[in-house]
């Protein structure tokens, strides 16, 4: 008896003990994953960080400074964009009414871009006085165009067309103006 009782304790330790190394021996190799993973991630930062020369910095400093001068930065770049598309709208025989939206705010880094969404309507005028004879689609077309290459960043991600049989009347774009840091277009 005194045998078996002590013979017991000294069973159930083997078995903890056997149960703990099959549990240990996973746990050791998912670690070594672990510290193989961080090594080699460690080792493409540093690749990454010493990658860049000094001449490699300074393009991409310039690089980020054209990327700035493309944002609406004050209230005053957008009531100029405002004020050319009535602009440009007039030679080309349309009318238009601007909605702008609430910016979302788009955080990467340190940096805080807006997105301005915009819904421009336009309705078409008959083309007696426009120069040349340009059908309503392809004014529509030269319109939007001229958008495109705006000095700032306007983004045309949705466009609505409607028309009778014979023409175009009635186009309703969807843009995206981008806004400098805190968005504050």
């Amino acid at each position: 008896m005194i045998r078996a009782a002590t013979g017991l304790p000294l069973l159930v330790s083997a078995a903890l003990a056997s149960w703990c190394y099959q549990r240990l021996v996973p746990v050791q190799r998912e670690a070594r994953e672990a510290a193989s993973q961080i090594n080699r991630l460690s080792t493409e930062i540093g690749l990454m960080e010493g990658r860049l020369s000094a001449e490699d910095l300074a393009k991409l400093a310039a690089d980020y400074q054209r990327a700035q001068g493309l944002l609406f930065s004050t209230p005053e770049t957008l009531t100029h964009w405002l004020t050319q598309l009535r602009l440009d709208m007039v030679p080309l025989a349309l009318d238009a009414a601007a909605e702008l939206g609430r910016p979302a705010i788009t955080s990467t880094s340190n940096l805080a871009v807006a997105v301005v969404p915009a819904t421009l309507s336009l309705t078409l005028q008959p083309s007696r006085d426009v120069e040349g004879t340009r059908t309503p689609y392809e004014r529509v077309l030269r319109f939007l165009d001229s958008q495109a290459r705006e000095e700032k960043r306007v983004d045309v991600v949705e466009l609505h067309v409607t028309g009778g049989s014979n023409s175009v009347n009635r186009v309703v774009a969807a843009l995206q103006l981008w806004a400098g840091e805190g968005g504050k277009p």
